[in-house]
């Protein structure tokens, strides 16, 4: 047992030094504060080539869904800024390809406040400023929603649906309102595989929006 406290007490010396040497930190549940998670930079080339070349090729509607511990939502591991990183590299790609006075839209189903999202997406970018950026919780009713006129991507971040709470009207009336302008879905998970039903067949939490479903996979990992 008093191995075990030393052997305890040694890992979060070490994790509240890495910290202290960490240019942003976060608290997690041991009330150490620790870095936030970075994508691989092998995967963030990949994510941004993937996204250029769908948009070379014509492309204005994509996905982009990285299927790890640290962004699936069931896993232990799961920490909702790597999915932000994700959406970060998504954003860079594309934001060197929008005009001067072009904004960017995030629509964010986290659970995270939206100002700490807006804090990570430009940190893990390279070329986003806070200027540029307007960072919304996903709304809690599917009327009403509207894209400024300036705002030429909008990215939906992690639509989720849950058994008692479904988004996939909400999600279809920001796809509405997103019409002709660049749309990325980040890691959607409105029609996961939750059980199997009595007759062998999958039970899903939810509807994938016929919209969604025509978006091109411009990355799936």
């Amino acid at each position: 047992m008093a191995f075990a406290a030393f052997v305890c007490g040694l890992n979060l010396t070490a994790r509240k030094e890495r910290c202290q040497r960490s240019r942003l930190c976060m608290r997690d549940s041991d009330g150490v504060r620790t870095a936030p998670p970075t994508v691989p930079e092998a995967l963030n080339i990949t994510i941004k080539e993937s996204i250029r070349n769908a948009v070379l090729s014509g492309q204005r509607a994509m996905r982009v869904d990285v299927r790890s511990g640290e962004t699936d939502p069931e896993s232990p591991l799961y920490d909702e800024m790597m999915v932000v990183s994700v959406a970060a590299q998504a954003v860079d790609s594309m934001s060197s390809m929008l005009g001067e006075e072009s904004k960017i839209l995030i629509v964010s189903d986290l659970t995270t406040k939206v100002d700490l999202v807006a804090t990570r997406l430009v940190e893990a970018s390279t070329n986003l400023s806070q200027s540029k950026l307007r960072v919304v919780a996903i709304p809690e009713d599917a009327g009403g929603f509207t894209v400024d006129e300036d705002e030429d991507l909008v990215v939906i971040l992690s639509p989720t649906n849950q058994p008692g709470r479904s988004v996939t009207k909400q999600v279809r009336q920001i796809v509405r309102a997103a019409f002709g302008r660049r749309t990325i879905v980040v890691n959607q998970r409105l029609d996961s595989v939750i059980g199997m039903n009595a007759d062998g067949s999958e039970k899903r939490v939810g509807m994938l929006p016929v919209e969604i479903g025509k978006f091109e996979a411009a990355y799936v990992w």
